[in-house]
């Protein structure tokens, strides 16, 4: 009884993330009018509407996952062909590499780095609307190409995308950006693969993630319905198999698109709060909504969500549980996921952290990250106590809070390592 529970738990539980966009959708599709040109515009669209000079490379990961992996090689105004600091621009969860290029190129990571002389490098992990191709898999037809989790990304994308990167630009280490999902699969790859630690000069840390296990606002209550009815990773491989969920759709930008362009705006701002934390709303530019949420969400795997629940519910790094002492077994060699090394970890680090963030808490830091990396690592930490989980995306002084940082530890450090 207890597991045909779980089953219909699990079963309702994805049905109603699949339903949400459409629910909201026939509420108020008779008002939908989109406004922003911006929006129909792909990566390489968007970096030439502002008159960047930009560059797409195919990624091909070593399990056959064909990634867009996007270049914009120097500023608008700077045509002097020299060689630039490479420095990599990594995603956070359900995002895709648009949301460093989301507002005007003041306001926008991908444009401000540029500017300021950096060769800069746009990834795009599996699952994602720039991550859906695949050597032998349709997306559309095949549920393998659904089968991964932040194990997968961390192990053959993210090696991937980095030699691809330091091949074309001729160098021989990178700076590297992450934004929350960003983050983590930084600890997991270099846990995973050391020999990487040597090919990355710095890590700059936005929202960075320890487990999640003390999150705030509604993300809390399904990873506490999530522990409740464990274990459904089980439940799910025998009865569902991994899928898409929660990708770029015009439903969820119709929705949405209401949502924000109401004159109140109170119902656009209260799914921010409950979902990242109270925004910022000096520096939240309520006109680009529709742009913001036709690139967000950006897709990922059932099976990624899982293995989300699971660090955060447990409490602790590993690798995904098949909920199988067998099938354990078969892909680890144990009967239980084995625990990512975080000792492992050598590049210098500096975080970027807001009590204002719902989603990477202090407290969660503090707890499970900082005790597990070496002491010394951590060379520097920028908190930004107004911004949500969402503001370091796309807040509009961003050039201020987050990269004139960044940018002044890159300095000091060409002075010193040129």
């Amino acid at each position: 009884g207890k597991r045909v529970f779980q089953s219909l738990f699990f079963i309702v539980f994805f049905t109603l993330i699949d339903m949400i966009p459409l629910l909201l959708t026939l509420l108020t599709l008779s008002f939908t009018e989109g406004t922003d040109p911006d929006v129909s515009l792909d990566q390489i669209g968007l970096v030439k509407r502002w008159g960047y000079p930009v560059e797409k490379y195919d990624v091909i990961t070593q399990d056959g996952y064909i990634l867009d992996l996007i270049r914009i090689p120097r500023g608008k105004n700077n045509n002097r062909n020299i060689s630039r600091p490479a420095i990599l621009l990594v995603h956070g969860l359900l995002a895709s590499g648009s949301q460093w290029l989301l507002n005007r190129p003041d306001q926008s990571g991908g444009y401000i780095l540029a500017d300021e002389g950096l060769d800069v490098w746009i990834a795009n992990v599996r699952g994602t609307t720039y991550g859906r191709r695949h050597r032998n898999l349709n997306p559309n037809k095949d549920t393998d190409f659904w089968k991964y989790s932040l194990d997968e990304m961390a192990r053959y994308d993210l090696p991937a995308i980095i030699d691809k990167a330091l091949m074309i630009s001729g160098q021989d280490k990178l700076y590297y950006i992450g934004d929350s999902q960003g983050t983590l699969l930084s600890f997991l790859l270099l846990s995973d693969r050391p020999r990487y630690n040597n090919k990355i000069k710095s890590l700059f840390l936005f929202s960075p993630i320890a487990t999640g296990h003390y999150i705030r606002g509604i993300i809390q209550l399904v990873i506490s319905g999530y522990s409740a009815f464990w274990p459904v990773t089980e439940v799910y491989r025998i009865l569902m198999g991994s899928q898409e969920v929660l990708n770029r759709n015009q439903l969820i930008i119709d929705a949405a698109t209401v949502l924000c362009s109401l004159p109140t705006k109170e119902g656009c701002y209260d799914v921010l709060y409950l979902f990242a934390g109270p925004p910022d709303f000096k520096h939240l530019n309520t006109s680009r909504m529709e742009m913001y949420v036709s690139n967000f969400p950006a897709g990922t795997s059932t099976r990624n969500l899982l293995h989300w629940g699971q660090i955060s519910s447990r409490e602790s790094i590993a690798r995904f549980d098949y909920d199988n002492p067998i099938e354990n077994t078969i892909h680890y060699g144990k009967p239980h996921p084995p625990i990512y090394n975080y000792t492992e970890i050598e590049v210098p680090m500096y975080f970027y952290w807001s009590r204002n963030d719902w989603l990477t808490t202090p407290f969660d830091i503090r707890k499970d990250l900082i005790p597990k990396l070496r002491k010394g690592l951590i060379k520097g930490t920028f908190e930004i106590p107004e911004y949500n989980h969402l503001d370091f995306a796309i807040a509009t002084n961003t050039a201020e809070k987050l990269y004139n940082p960044v940018l002044s530890i890159i300095r000091e450090d060409m002075k010193k390592n040129p």
